[in-house]
């Protein structure tokens, strides 16, 4: 990201080379899976421990769970997160996407505008202060069931 925004302020070479290394991103050959991966389960009851099993599923991700799932999707595909119910968090806060200048200035947000993901940024207000942005999409029925 630097490197672009580099490029995209006229920078004819990027002060710090990019890494290229997409093979961390691939499967094993041949694909094995070696730990269960719940990113497949049907969930059936959502109430009442949402963050429980968000702090359990941190705490099992390691380099080999990442490995297994890599092959994982190659054997199953990836999963399909609105059938399963699921919704992807992340902490961007470390990216330095606020640092960023694609041409037009700083970035005010940056983060998706989907709806089966959330991804918290860093956000610094006029006066200075720094803060955290946790944009959410739930729908129109979540709102609702919730109010009754």
């Amino acid at each position: 990201m630097t490197a672009l925004s580099e490029m995209a302020n006229g920078a004819s070479t990027p002060s710090t080379l990019p890494v290229w290394q997409r093979e961390l991103l691939c499967a094993r050959e041949p694909p094995h899976v070696t730990c269960i991966h719940h990113e497949y389960d049907e969930v059936a009851n959502i109430e009442g421990h949402a963050l429980e099993l968000v702090m359990k599923a941190k705490s099992e991700v390691t380099e080999e769970y990442m490995r297994s799932i890599a092959d994982l999707m190659v054997i199953k595909g990836p999963p399909n997160f609105t059938n399963v119910r699921s919704y992807l968090v992340s902490d961007v806060r470390h990216v330095g996407l606020h640092d960023f200048d694609f041409g037009w200035g700083k970035a005010v947000y940056a983060g998706p505008d989907f709806h089966v993901a959330s991804f918290y940024t860093r956000y610094i207000n006029n006066k200075g202060e720094s803060g955290i942005v946790v944009p959410i999409w739930l729908p129109r029925l979540a709102i609702y069931q919730r109010a009754r």
